[in-house]
């Protein structure tokens, strides 16, 4: 049905290329156009061998799921001759995956492929096109040396693929194809961005002073005091040494019981206000450099923000792709808090935890982010999430699709173009097979029959309905008086 909707699609005035991912498709293709006389139009996707850097390595080379080996094109070219039309093989195709990072592996891949072009041109196939895939590579870091960075632009990927094949085709006397690309990534990333608001934040930093311990304090507490009384730059790495001995203790006594609960609490605050005080005085001494990063990285607060990682940033979580991600607002501010994110679900994995280092172009495990203000809304950015994300999201703890707003931006004016409201708890629940109508009912049901045993009043039983209403209403990420 495929085939012959594509066949017939030419009866429409359009161009169809239908490409050959397995050879069996090719008797399918010729039968289909036999039945509706019509003359397909025919494509030949090849197995690239070259192997290609990234996290899409697996695209190409001889286990690779698409593409037609050397002896199946032949094949092809040969069933093609029999049945008299090999004029109808009019494109070569291949693909090395997306987010290509280096320039080297696509030219090689590009080298291997436009031989088959001018080979399969030299058997006689009329060949007028050459789709040599996706790969285009968004740098999203600016290393130019991660899998999430590239060591190219557009123009020096534009340059490459023309060149190499022009060189090809002259020296093969083979004519120019028309050149086609699939740069889905490079096209899309850019335009959409993710927003969302910080709900709230667990701090690990204290106070650099904290009130003497009594005479009734463990030794523990007491030593860990005293450690934080000595501590100055010169005795920073003993320090740093006996705390991370301190804090293993201060589990272990308090696992057999020998430490209570307040001691317990006591001993945690002292441990890190002696961590802030440390960080303070390592900052900007080189011999102390490691201790600065290991400490820094365990003060890093948490900002719990209202999105689900596995709705709209599945790359994140699954691949480890970096994306860009900054606050939108308060940007006179210099951000004087460094954090990791965590999203709405109950998974461990619902964070982002990795983030750019703008200045040594690499990865760094904190992002730097104002302290929040009681009372006023802050909002963060994630950019370049236009490839895949909003499609290869799931519904991981019913968190459904968020609101889309499309905006135009022209000549430094914005206009909203469109809204799309995101999904209503009702409408995920829909998707496991929990309908509104016979929820309502079953809570209307309960509270009748609690209604007769005087367990809740009617205007009790009425405003719960009224929530329970609204809740399903309502969306599936938290709304605050802001959205109201």
């Amino acid at each position: 049905e495929y085939i012959e909707t594509a066949l017939l699609s030419q009866r429409l005035g359009r161009t169809t290329i239908i490409v050959v991912d397995r050879i069996d498709e090719l008797e399918m293709i010729i039968q289909a156009s036999k039945k509706l006389n019509i003359k397909p139009k025919i494509g030949f996707r090849a197995k690239i061998n070259t192997r290609i850097g990234g996290r899409w390595a697996e695209t190409t080379g001889s286990k690779s799921k698409f593409g037609l080996t050397p002896s199946e094109m032949v094949y092809g070219i040969k069933k093609l001759k029999q049945e008299d039309m090999l004029s109808s093989l009019e494109l070569l195709h291949f693909h090395i995956g997306s987010q290509v990072p280096s320039i080297q592996f696509i030219k090689a891949s590009i080298k291997e492929a436009v031989r088959y072009y001018t080979e399969l041109c030299d058997l006689g196939a009329n060949l007028q096109y050459i789709d040599v895939g996706g790969g285009l590579g968004i740098d999203y870091d600016g290393s130019n040396t991660s899998d999430s960075s590239t060591n190219y632009d557009e123009q020096e990927y534009a340059n490459d693929v023309v060149s190499i094949i022009q060189s090809a085709c002259d020296e093969k006397g083979v004519p120019h194809p028309n050149i086609v690309s699939e740069s889905g990534r490079s096209l899309v990333a850019h335009s959409s961005a993710l927003i969302f608001n910080v709900l709230g934040w667990n701090q690990h930093s204290r106070e650099k002073t904290i009130a003497k311990p009594s005479g009734k304090d463990s030794r523990l507490v007491q030593d860990l005091f005293e450690i934080l009384e000595m501590l100055n730059l010169s005795n920073l790495n003993e320090c740093y040494n006996d705390i991370i001995e301190k804090q293993r203790d201060i589990l272990q006594l308090f696992s057999y019981g020998v430490l209570t609960l307040e001691q317990r609490a006591k001993a945690d605050d002292i441990y890190w206000c002696i961590v802030t005080r440390m960080v303070d005085l390592a900052r900007g001494q080189s011999e102390f450099e490691e201790i600065y990063w290991k400490l820094e990285q365990q003060l890093s607060d948490i900002y719990f923000c209202n999105f689900s990682v596995f709705q709209s940033l599945p790359d994140s979580w699954a691949l480890g792709q970096l994306f860009p991600v900054m606050p939108i607002h308060r940007l006179e501010e210099t951000p004087s808090r460094r954090a990791i994110l965590a999203d709405l679900t109950c998974d461990s994995d619902g964070k982002i935890e990795t983030f750019i280092d703008t200045e040594e172009h690499a990865q760094q495990n904190y992002l730097e982010v104002h302290p929040l203000k009681e009372e006023d809304p802050y909002y963060l950015g994630v950019f370049l999430t236009g490839a895949y994300q909003e499609i290869l999201g799931d519904l991981h703890n019913l968190f459904g699709d968020t609101d889309a707003v499309y905006v135009t931006i022209r000549d430094d004016r914005y206009c909203i173009n469109h809204v799309v409201e995101g999904d209503a708890v009702s409408t995920v629940l829909n998707y496991v097979e929990y309908h509104r109508h016979e929820l309502c009912e079953s809570i209307r049901k309960a509270s009748e029959a609690s209604i007769e045993k005087n367990q809740i009043t009617r205007a009790e039983a009425r405003l719960l309905m009224r929530h329970y209403e609204d809740g399903l209403s309502g969306y599936t990420y938290l709304e605050g008086d802001e959205y109201s």
